[in-house]
């Protein structure tokens, strides 16, 4: 099995249905589920290679790492906007990186909102959930954000981006996890 062919068959299981090889490998690099073979372009995964058994361990484990979930694949093909096509998340995404040292990376692709700013409000864990504190955020012209935050001292993190006053988007994630959530409105 080539590199191409594992990289349709896990954008299939993670909800996407590309009909083009490079797209599925861009949402795997953009995701990343996979940082590529020699770089983390297209031509640096190097789909038309062979998966070595070795690889195929380790591209497991860095699925399950990364927060992977299994969806159905859509019967319908899934159009790679311009903004996966420069290295963004697919749109209505949003990726959240707590590290072992407590640092947050949070991650999102929200179009509707693109030059908006919107306060994420980050809480502590479950059943709690006191409230850390707010940050505010401005996206892009894609509707991409990025935060990051270092000692965050709580061993879960629940986070809300409110995008509207009357709508928020929520995800959590717990210290050495990555959460990887698809949201519609």
């Amino acid at each position: 099995m080539n590199r191409t062919e594992v990289a349709l068959i896990v954008a299939g299981l993670g909800g996407k249905n590309y009909t083009q090889d490079d797209d599925a490998i861009r949402y795997l690099l953009n995701m990343g589920y996979s940082s590529g073979k020699t770089a983390a372009t297209v031509q640096g995964y190097a789909g038309q290679e062979s998966l070595t058994r070795a690889e195929a361990v380790v591209f497991l484990q860095n699925l399950k790492e990364k927060g992977f979930e299994l969806w159905s694949r859509p019967k319908n093909a899934t159009e790679a906007t311009e903004n996966e096509k420069n290295g963004g998340l697919p749109d209505q995404t949003m990726k959240a990186v707590y590290s072992a040292d407590h640092t947050l990376v949070l991650q999102g692709t929200f179009p509707a909102y693109a030059n908006q700013t919107m306060p994420i409000k980050i809480h502590g864990p479950s059943p709690a959930v006191e409230h850390i504190q707010t940050q505010q955020v401005t996206t892009d012209a894609y509707g991409n954000f990025k935060l990051t935050i270092s000692n965050l001292d709580a061993k879960e993190l629940n986070l809300y981006v409110d995008v509207r006053e009357d709508y928020s988007y929520w995800i959590s994630v717990e210290a050495g996890h990555t959460a990887i959530s698809d949201y519609t409105e």
